[in-house]
């Protein structure tokens, strides 16, 4: 009986799961009617062109942007790391990471860890940086921390291979224990990290789903002698691009019909890969 009584006044509770992020019809700047539930756990990958509103969507989750309308729930004590890290360029590095000592939840290990491998020059000021040093004190300050949410703008940007890999392996290791929303231009590293996908174009959302379903929902076909049968596929049909007598096309072709159809009208067709970036700059095109 003591024995038990001791475990329960002296145990640790088990941590508390991150909560739900949930997007309800989000306007802000050129974002509108932006939705989602982004369950606990999930690292969403938030990717699109180059003015699409991933910044001004993390921005707005991390509350320094009020939406126009709609509303974000979820992340108020999400940790953000914003596009380019801007800090007071007159603080010294040495002077930051000393600050980093007394942010909420700052894990000591973890952080020292990243400090080590991050490998910042301490003796000058944060506008004595490289975009990439600048990026990875930035890092140093963010994944340092305990959180049940990470707002990742861009986190990648400027990183040498070095900084870039550890960069990875941390947000692998938050991944495991928190909700992380990423913007990121590499769809390669999505893919690496990422459990789910969501796409921006135009203002609103063009996809968004775990990246298992975007893989199985989208394929790539090589086809030859075809182009008689594809005007009746060509509402499925993505993208087309033809050399000689050979069709490649990417396809929308969740449940296999469009594939089936072409074997049943004899079109003989060879599966092709089909890279995440090819897959996003086909949809953004239609």
């Amino acid at each position: 009986m003591i024995a038990r009584l001791k475990e329960r006044l002296f145990s640790r509770p088990a941590p508390a799961p991150p909560p739900s992020v949930v997007l309800r019809s989000v306007a802000i700047g050129v974002l509108t009617d932006i939705s989602a539930v982004i369950q606990p756990g999930a690292c969403v990958g938030i990717i699109g062109v180059n003015g699409a509103g991933k910044s001004t969507l993390l921005a707005a989750a991390a509350g320094v942007l009020r939406p126009d309308s709609g509303s974000i729930t979820g992340t108020s004590d999400a940790v953000y790391l914003p596009e380019g890290f801007r800090v007071d360029d007159n603080i010294s590095v040495r002077r930051w990471l000393g600050i980093a000592r007394y942010l909420p939840g700052w894990n000591p290990e973890i952080g020292g860890t990243l400090i080590t491998q991050m490998d910042l020059p301490p003796g000058i000021p944060v506008s004595g940086l490289s975009q990439g040093q600048r990026l990875r004190l930035g890092l140093i300050l963010t994944l340092g921390r305990d959180a049940s949410c990470y707002l990742l703008d861009d986190p990648f940007l400027g990183l040498d291979p070095v900084a870039r890999a550890h960069a990875e392996r941390w947000i692998a290791r938050r991944a495991e224990d928190a909700t992380i929303l990423l913007a990121a231009q590499d769809a390669e590293v999505v893919e690496r990290l990422c459990t789910d996908l969501l796409l921006l174009n135009g203002g609103r959302v063009a996809g968004w789903g775990p990246l298992e379903a975007w893989r199985s929902r989208f394929v790539a076909i090589r086809t030859t002698g075809a182009a008689q049968t594809l005007p009746a596929i060509a509402g499925c049909i993505l993208q087309r691009r033809t050399r000689g007598e050979t069709d490649e096309l990417i396809l929308d072709d969740p449940d296999g019909q469009v594939r089936a159809l072409l074997t049943t009208a004899g079109v003989r067709f060879q599966p092709a890969s089909l890279r995440l970036d090819e897959l996003i700059a086909a949809l953004v095109s239609q």
